[in-house]
């Protein structure tokens, strides 16, 4: 009984914009396949979603690994984007703040100046270290209250 009125109940075929003939065979084959069923030339054959956008794997060259030099470079660019950012979130703080929020700014401030040192002193971990301390106390503080 529940069979016959979902049947009833779906429109027909033709109603939905579905060819009701058996497929021809110039139409044999899966949907979207270009080929229609046969083995497609080289220059004809479809890709998945992610092979179209990494490209064909016989051209992608394999990443070298970073070196430590290079390494270095983006800690230090890394460093420098977080501190002017600490900045940025700083100065554009507009209210008067609490003697707790105060007490916070002297900390970063004092982040930002070991960061300093570190940087001058070589040490690009401790430096981006120090910079990302700085930045999520001055986030906490950037936001509005």
């Amino acid at each position: 009984m529940q069979k016959a009125q979902a049947e009833s109940a779906a429109p027909e075929p033709a109603a939905r914009g579905h060819r009701t003939a058996a497929p021809s065979a110039a139409d044999s084959g899966t949907r979207g396949d270009p080929a229609g069923g046969r083995a497609a030339p080289e220059s004809e054959t479809s890709h998945t979603h992610a092979e179209a956008a990494s490209g064909p794997s016989f051209t992608r060259a394999k990443k070298a690994p970073l070196t430590a030099h290079d390494e270095a470079a983006h800690s230090a660019a890394s460093t420098a984007q977080l501190n002017d950012s600490t900045e940025a979130n700083l100065n554009g703080i507009k209210r008067t703040l609490s003697a707790q929020e105060q007490i916070k700014v002297s900390q970063i401030r004092d982040y930002l100046s070991q960061c300093a040192q570190a940087t001058k002193d070589g040490d690009v971990m401790r430096a981006r270290n120090l910079a990302l301390k700085a930045h999520l106390l001055s986030d906490e503080l950037a936001k509005p209250r």
